[in-house]
């Protein structure tokens, strides 16, 4: 949906559909070139050795949209210019179908088969953010994240910034989330995004950092910060999760 005021033109949230994927795509990757983490994983001494990389990574997101898309569980403000995909609480019950439950593993397996053109330095640093996330999430979460709905990637066109169109997307999961009583939470692999998360209701929970100790690595540690936003009473009616 759409509208007109004065002569700015404002755009509401919408599913994300198959036709945007493309636009969403682009703007994802030009809104991640300056993402520490993707910095650290990517900018490795033996990059040069890594395969296809924009090609993989258009196809990653490509096969990681379709998926999100399929689950209705992927937003999006004017057709990809902005896009936010979200995980319901594993205690929620999984209600896909067989079909899609097997499409989503064909999905996974594609994307992770992907890595073997990554190059080695690379694959030790995704083993390193695999290992360290899992970990605090562990230890300052517990087994309350299956009670929480996770907020994934959150992304803006560079040229689309600081039009509200990130906020408007966080306020379309979390509206969700406190529709069923429940938590949200996310990991932030930019420090500088901090204060808008705050300014949205989370707050940080823990952090970890990667690089520290990485003789490879002649950036500072990359700060990873866990956020968690407790829920809030539906001021609008509740969000049907099927929308």
């Amino acid at each position: 949906m759409e509208g007109v005021e004065g002569n700015l033109r404002l755009y509401e949230p919408e599913l994300l559909r198959y036709k945007h994927i493309p636009k969403a795509t682009k703007s994802t990757m030009a809104a991640s070139e300056d993402d520490p983490l993707n910095k650290y994983i990517l900018n490795t001494p033996d990059a040069h050795k890594a395969r296809f990389l924009r090609r993989r990574q258009k196809v990653w997101f490509f096969l990681n949209f379709t998926s999100y898309v399929r689950k209705k569980q992927i937003f999006t403000v004017n057709g990809g210019d902005a896009i936010v995909n979200y995980d319901p609480a594993p205690n929620g019950g999984d209600v896909r179908n067989p079909l899609n439950r097997l499409l989503d593993q064909i999905s996974i397996a594609m994307m992770d088969s992907l890595k073997i053109f990554d190059a080695p330095e690379q694959r030790k640093r995704k083993a390193e953010l695999k290992s360290k996330h899992e970990t605090v999430i562990k230890e300052v979460l517990g087994d309350a994240v299956k009670d929480m709905v996770a907020l994934g990637s959150l992304a803006t066109a560079p040229s689309k910034q600081r039009l509200g169109y990130g906020t408007m997307l966080v306020r379309v999961v979390t509206a969700l989330a406190d529709s069923q009583g429940r938590h949200t939470v996310l990991t932030s692999s930019n420090i500088a995004n901090t204060g808008f998360y705050e300014g949205c209701g989370f707050h940080t929970v823990g952090e970890v950092l990667m690089g520290e100790g990485n003789p490879t690595w002649d950036g500072p540690p990359v700060i990873l910060r866990v956020m968690v936003r407790p829920p809030a009473q539906p001021q609008f009616g509740q969000v049907d999760e099927k929308m």
